[in-house]
């Protein structure tokens, strides 16, 4: 009898990739025909071949990609564009502080008027001075 933990499980077995060992002619021959498969697309490649399952679409992006790879070289690198990129980054992680100061200000500002509001003091409602009434 299964439950419906063994179903579960047996359900998730079946619904997986497919396996490939050992395979119905054993490990040796999975392997075999890996190796094979293998050596029969590095041979397509060094020839300029497109694999056999690849689409034509990808085999022009890659033939483009490779003369534009080959015709552009390098391209030219500034040797200020780091300094730049730091005293940017400087001026970033200031601005950060300052926020960070600003809301560790707010929030403990925040927290000490639900203190007090918690306590039934003043703060809220009443209409007094600092609060804009008169």
């Amino acid at each position: 009898m299964m439950t419906a933990a063994d179903e579960r499980r047996d359900a998730e077995n079946k619904n997986t990739g497919p396996r490939i060992f050992p395979g119905p002619w054993g490990t040796e021959a999975v392997l075999e025909n890996m190796v094979r498969k293998a050596e029969e697309r590095i041979e397509q490649a060094t020839r300029g071949q497109p694999a056999a399952g690849g689409t034509a679409a990808r085999a022009a992006a890659a033939a483009a990609g490779a003369a534009a790879a080959a015709g552009a070289g390098r391209p030219h690198r500034d040797p200020s564009a780091r300094k730049q990129i730091q005293a940017r980054m400087s001026q970033l992680e200031q601005e950060l502080a300052a926020e960070r100061a600003l809301r560790a200000g707010l929030e403990g500002q925040m927290a000490g008027l639900r203190e007090s509001l918690s306590r039934g003091g003043g703060g809220g409602g009443g209409g007094g001075a600092e609060a804009g009434g008169r």
